[in-house]
């Protein structure tokens, strides 16, 4: 070990370049494989029926519509309902049901509002499942603190192999305090709602009648609009954010290439002695191979320790660590080819067409 080890600078830079190189790679197939699962996930979320619209006008409000002309379908305004989460110290988008039969976002604990505590207006709320960490328990009940108000949850969201549901909060009309309101109608008055209208026994059809015979009588003004903006998941990642991470794993690499090259430039004189006493250049490449290798397998073991203890100890999660094992090995298995081919075309090259020994005499020479 301490022959792998004998350069110390260049052996330090290498692992730090190699953990950087981890940790935006395994944030960018993360990312990849959420993004994939979320679609999965979205479509299996989806009512038979839907409708979305945009409203416009400032005489709309979430009063404006009588939900008993709706029956058999879920009514939900969304999109640019901003609830301030106090503990987390910024905003997510919030849905406001108006009227519903039955939600089908899969719940892992808890239970959806009953009726009972939805009319009588008492403050309660459903939350993702990564919302959690925000709640305060109190008398064997979680709370949340939004705009300022303690709502009581009920019931936490989440699917099993994506997180596409774990960051929504959804809140009830009538049972939301007059701070998330007034925040809702700054949000709402310049940009309107979005309003979800869906149903499993409602055909589109019968929605899209009953929506413009109501609006038509109560002179509101609202656009049909072609996909609802309701999905997303707090972490998955944006086509910059992948490239980011895609453009900050070439840098880290090429950091890592140069580092290399003065660690080989210093070995010179190594190699030189080891091919005199008979080293091949198979023999000197498959040495490097295995010292290179070392490197990262050290490299792969912090990273993986401070991916744990960003997700303990960091609530919003800087580093996003691949959730399964099965996916995780691959993801390991894909950075170390990717990596160690990368790493290796220079030293190879170098090792091939190098004579370190008549460098060396010509270096004596001059």
């Amino acid at each position: 070990m301490k022959k792998v080890f004998r350069y110390d600078f260049s052996c330090i830079f290498v692992v730090i370049g190699m953990v950087i190189s981890f940790l935006v790679f395994s944030y960018y197939s993360g990312v990849n494989i959420e993004e994939n699962q979320e679609i999965t996930d979205r479509e299996k979320l989806r009512y038979a029926n839907e409708v979305y619209i945009s409203t416009f006008g400032k005489d709309f409000t979430i009063e404006s519509i009588d939900c008993s002309q709706f029956e058999d379908i879920n009514i939900t305004v969304t999109e640019l309902i901003m609830a301030y989460i106090d503990e987390m110290g910024y905003c997510l988008t919030s849905d406001i049901v108006l009227n519903t039969n039955e939600l089908i976002y899969p719940l892992v604990s808890g239970r959806y509002p009953t009726e009972k505590e939805i009319s009588s207006g008492e403050r309660v709320v459903v939350l993702g499942q990564q919302l959690r960490r925000y709640t305060k328990r109190e008398g064997g009940k979680d709370y949340i603190t939004i705009c300022g108000e303690d709502y009581r949850v009920t019931g936490y969201l989440g699917c099993e192999a994506s997180t596409v549901v774990d960051y929504f909060v959804i809140n009830y009309a009538g049972c939301i305090g007059d701070s998330l309101y007034s925040d809702m109608l700054l949000f709402t008055d310049t940009c309107g709602y979005t309003i979800m209208f869906q149903s499993d026994v409602v055909s589109d059809e019968k929605i899209r009648e009953k929506i413009n015979t109501y609006m038509a009588s109560q002179g509101i003004g609202f656009l049909e609009i072609p996909e609802s903006p309701k999905f997303f998941a707090m972490r998955g990642a944006t086509e910059e954010n992948k490239k980011y991470s895609l453009l900050t794993y070439m840098f880290s690499i090429i950091i890592i290439v140069l580092v290399v090259e003065y660690w080989l430039i210093c070995r010179r004189k190594e190699f030189a002695i080891r091919k005199a006493f008979g080293y091949t250049s198979n023999k000197l490449a498959g040495r490097i191979i295995v010292e290179l290798f070392v490197y990262l397998i050290i490299a792969v073991l912090i990273s993986e320790v401070l991916l744990a203890v960003f997700n303990v100890i960091e609530k919003r999660a800087v580093f996003f660590m691949v959730k399964d094992f099965n996916k995780r090995v691959v993801n390991l298995l894909l950075y170390a080819g990717i990596t160690m081919s990368l790493l290796m075309i220079r030293p190879i090259y170098k090792i091939y067409t190098d004579n370190p020994i008549k460098m060396l005499v010509d270096k004596e020479k001059a």
